[in-house]
C-alpha cells in the first residue's frame, strides 16, 4: 500500500512539474502543447523571474528572428555588404602597401619578401571577407543564432519555472 500510494505520488508531481514547461522548437514556444506568442514569452520572463539573462536573450532571440525571415533581407544584406566594403577597402590597403614597398619608383627598398607578405595578408583578408559577407547574409545563419538564443531562454525559464514549483 505504501508502495503504491508513493507512486502515485510520484507520477502526480511529474505530471504536475511537467505540465508547466516550455518547449522551444524552430522559432515556436509551446506550453501544454499550446502556442504562445513572444509577448506572453515575455510576460512569463518578468512572472517568474528568469534573470537578466533570459531577458537579455529574449531580446537578442527577437532581433535574430527579424533577420531570420523575408522581412529581414535588407538588414542582412546591408550588413554583409558593410563587411563587404571594409575588408576589401582594408585588403586593397594591404596590397597597396605591399606594392609600394616592393617598387624602388614609389620609394620602397625593394624588398620581394615584405611586400610578399603585404600580399599574402591581403589575400587573407580579402578571404575572410568573402566567408564573413556570405555568412551573414544568410538565411540560416540567423536561424541558428536565433534557435541558440530562444533555447537558452526556454531552458532559462524553465529552470524558474521549477525553482517557483519547489
Amino acid at each position: 500500500m505504501k508502495l503504491l500510494t508513493t507512486i502515485a505520488a510520484v507520477l502526480l508531481s511529474i505530471s504536475a512539474f511537467s505540465q508547466d514547461y516550455i518547449e522551444y522548437d524552430n522559432g515556436t514556444f509551446t506550453q501544454n502543447g499550446e502556442e504562445l506568442s513572444m509577448e506572453q514569452i515575455e510576460h512569463l520572463i518578468e512572472q517568474y523571474q528568469a534573470g537578466w539573462r533570459a531577458q537579455v536573450n529574449f531580446r537578442r532571440g527577437m532581433r535574430f528572428n527579424k533577420r531570420a525571415t523575408d522581412e529581414g533581407r535588407l538588414s542582412r544584406n546591408l550588413m554583409g555588404t558593410g563587411v563587404g566594403v571594409v575588408g576589401l577597402f582594408a585588403a586593397g590597403g594591404t596590397y597597396g602597401i605591399g606594392f609600394l614597398w616592393a617598387n624602388p619608383l614609389f620609394g620602397g627598398d625593394g624588398d620581394q619578401e615584405k611586400a610578399t607578405n603585404y600580399y599574402l595578408a591581403g589575400t587573407a583578408i580579402t578571404a575572410v571577407t568573402v566567408y564573413s559577407t556570405v555568412k551573414i547574409s544568410s538565411l540560416k545563419y540567423w536561424q541558428n543564432r536565433r534557435e541558440t538564443s530562444f533555447n537558452i531562454v526556454a531552458n532559462k525559464l524553465n529552470k524558474a519555472i521549477k525553482a517557483s514549483n519547489e
